[in-house]
């Protein structure tokens, strides 16, 4: 079952939009030809505020849930009200940090959605996202692991391997998205098989890309 309530409200010619509301679920599941995903318990409450004119937007609330079979799956939260700005306004505003959480998601469950031919294997990630400089830049911050992972590629058969994932982000000004650096290791047998670490800068005003990386096997 799945409940939402929520508002919207424009004023300025709708050049401000607010919006604020609450989803629920209770045992939700999705059914495809391939099978049927977990049972899903899901909480979300959020607020957000957006001024198109002002070129300004904020999330002042954002609280998501998700369990799986009764067990932690999801979490997701604020420290404070993160603020957003891609225009030139001056203004004053604190840090603040998005946090995120997926425990124990297991890829062959639910590959009904993701579909048949992703890997076997059970992902645990971090990923935090934090505004600065007066909203105006963001850092991203994504770790994880994929234990128990297993895959063919090719006529090659991995199984009984590790791979684990450290990406540091920004994008400034809403145009620069800068990759610095990211690291991915496959490990067997906790021995490093494969490894890449590089970086990217890519300029969203002028689709401008550069890409440097480092492999190791």
């Amino acid at each position: 079952v799945l409940n939402a309530s929520g508002t919207v409200e424009s004023s300025q010619r709708s050049a401000a939009l607010a919006s604020s509301g609450v989803v629920t679920g209770r045992r939700v599941s999705l059914r495809q030809s391939t099978g049927v995903t977990p049972t899903l318990d899901v909480n979300l409450e959020y607020q957000v505020n957006l001024n198109l004119e002002r070129k300004t937007g904020s999330i002042e609330k954002l609280i998501l849930s998700g369990q799986e079979n009764q067990k932690p799956l999801l979490q997701a939260s604020l420290d404070r009200p993160m603020q957003l700005s891609w225009g030139t306004a001056q203004t004053s505003i604190p840090d603040s940090t998005l946090k995120l959480t997926l425990q124990d998601f297991n890829l062959q469950s639910w590959r009904p959605l993701l579909g048949t031919n992703i890997p076997n294997g059970r992902v645990n990630l971090q990923w935090t996202l934090q505004a600065q400089q007066d909203g105006k830049k963001l850092n991203a911050k994504l770790a994880g692991t994929i234990q128990e992972l297993a895959a063919t590629i090719g006529t090659n058969v991995l199984e009984k391997s590790e791979a684990r994932f450290d990406v540091d982000g920004q994008l400034e000004n809403m145009q620069v998205i800068r990759l610095n650096p990211y690291r991915v290791e496959l490990l067997i047998g906790n021995q490093i098989a494969a490894s890449s670490l590089g970086s990217l800068r890519f300029d969203l005003s002028t689709s401008d890309i550069s890409l440097k990386a480092d492999s190791e096997a």
